[in-house]
């Protein structure tokens, strides 16, 4: 365990949403890596008997404005399929965000601990809190994702690290991640670069052949999770094997869900309406809420796959689920190397 031992922060820790102050950053202690994000690793961690996800970024000059962005979003939204902030600890060289503990892990886990995709039952409630948090971030922070996807690789067989929609015990969906979406705060002069991972990356994105002279807007993330609903059907996404994949989604038909999957009418309706190559013709988040297929969509069906994707921990509760957390027969998790060396200054 470690924990920060640094001088003060320079700023006072705050709670989310600006309700007073937060803890010192000397009852934060991290626990063990659970996962990567953007622009550091995540880890499992405990703040005053409180458990906490925990995400440590080296400040760089390149990336400090990106992650200052990043750090202002997650602060001030207050979306509850949004991984909610809690208070933030800055050192000499490193910050860490202290961030809402999911206990589930990511889609991902779920699907690698089961070794089966997701039924459609639970891609429906899952997809919903994507878009209810997309519309969010849309509308009321004027932001886009840009990373919607359950896979953190375009591969079949590697799972190296966290992805950014994740599970509570309760079953509430939690988008996660807003590195990305930190290059385009309030602001949409930016959205013509090229973010992103090329599997899940929307056709308008990758020809940068947008509404404005090759710039784009929300209607990539529709696309992104589109992509999502396809991959936690079968679990990686369309072409995942292909090389050429992104000359593939600019000039070949949208994508479906494979062959021998199985899938309903209305699932492969819902599909439909959200991939369509044509951003001017590609509904809104909001929109897309009102499909068929999302419609009804219950938690319930969730709850019972957390249940059962839970029971295996029961015995080490130290332990939170998915792959990142080494299993009992493994030796812990190497070190971090010029990360981690930061961290106790």
């Amino acid at each position: 365990m470690r924990r920060a031992e640094d001088a003060p922060p320079a700023e006072a820790s705050r709670s989310r949403g600006g309700k007073g102050k937060g803890k010192s950053y000397r009852d934060t202690t991290l626990l063990n890596r659970i996962g990567q994000g953007t622009y550091g690793s995540v880890f499992r961690g405990s703040c005053r008997d409180e458990e906490v996800a925990v995400k440590v970024m080296l400040l760089q000059a390149d990336s400090a404005e990106d992650i200052k962005r990043e750090i202002k979003i997650m602060r001030e939204c207050t979306c509850e399929h949004i991984d909610a902030f809690i208070r933030e600890h800055q050192m000499r060289s490193t910050l860490w965000v202290v961030m809402e503990f999911c206990a589930v892990g990511s889609t991902l886990d779920m699907m690698r601990k089961q070794n089966a995709p997701l039924g459609e039952r639970e891609i429906a409630w899952i997809v919903r809190g994507v878009l209810t948090a997309l519309d969010y971030l849309h509308h009321e922070r004027k932001t886009i994702h840009r990373d919607i996807k359950a896979h953190p690789r375009p591969c079949r067989t590697l799972f190296t690290a966290a992805a950014n929609i994740l599970l509570t015990k309760r079953g509430e969906v939690k988008l996660a991640d807003l590195g990305v979406a930190a290059q385009l705060y309030n602001t949409m002069s930016k959205r013509g670069t090229m973010i992103g991972t090329p599997h899940w990356m929307a056709p308008e994105t990758l020809s940068q052949s947008g509404p404005d002279d090759g710039k784009y807007d929300t209607k990539v993330d529709i696309w992104g999770a589109g992509i999502t609903a396809i991959e936690l059907a079968q679990m990686w996404p369309p072409f995942s094997n292909i090389k050429a994949v992104m000359m593939l989604i600019v000039n070949g038909a949208p994508p479906c869900v494979d062959s021998h999957v199985e899938a309903s009418d209305a699932f492969r309706a819902f599909l439909a309406a959200a991939l369509v190559k044509e951003p001017a013709d590609r509904p809104s988040a909001r929109t897309l809420l009102d499909d068929p297929f999302l419609r009804d969509a219950s938690i319930d069906s969730l709850r019972e796959a957390i249940a059962s994707h839970l029971s295996s921990y029961k015995a080490q509760p130290d332990s939170p689920a998915g792959p990142s957390t080494p299993q009992p027969s493994e030796p812990p998790p190497a070190p971090l190397g010029e990360l981690e060396k930061t961290m106790v200054l």
